[in-house]
């Protein structure tokens, strides 16, 4: 029943039919387990978007996560490796913010036949430049991790504001 769902839940939950019966079944079986009042305490309640939908253009293909598993894209299922799988092949990157966009193209490939060959066309360009390549090398490797110092800058704007004290 509606009745163990917090009602700040139901709120964010109202214009989400489909959601807020899957939330409910969710609490019924966590008061089955015994384990709601744990969850409920918190009272810290958001929506949870399964992807950022304002990085991802109808031109990307979205591969949920049993997919991703099997065809062993990030992993092999032999030891949890990057060793023959796509990633362990295609990641030459030499920082953390290349690694992390690498790790998005290929869980979220592109779908349009035009972008495709633009992002083609782009690495056969580059790899045609090795001059270039050297240079972009050499730069990017002394730039700090700018995507996870704005990230962190964030979380903290975000948590100091929230806090109690």
């Amino acid at each position: 029943t509606n009745n163990d769902v917090p009602e700040k839940l139901l709120e964010i939950l109202k214009d989400k039919p489909n959601a807020g019966c899957a939330v409910t079944g969710c609490f019924n079986y966590f008061k089955q387990l015994r384990i709601d009042e744990a969850l409920i305490d918190g009272g810290n309640y958001n929506l949870y978007h399964s992807f950022d939908n304002s990085k991802l253009s109808s031109q990307n293909l979205v591969i949920d996560g049993q997919t991703l598993k099997n065809l062993e894209l990030l992993e092999n299922n032999f030891d949890g490796s990057t060793q023959n799988t796509l990633l362990g092949l295609l990641d030459h990157c030499m920082t953390s913010f290349g690694k992390r966009l690498l790790r998005r193209w290929i869980v979220q490939p592109l779908s349009s036949i035009e972008a495709i060959k633009k992002r083609s066309d782009a690495v056969i360009e580059l790899s045609n430049t090795i001059d270039l390549i050297e240079l972009i090398v050499k730069g990017f490797s002394k730039l700090p991790d700018m995507e996870r110092l704005v990230s962190r800058i964030h979380m903290s704007c975000h948590v100091s504001v929230h806090h109690p004290n």
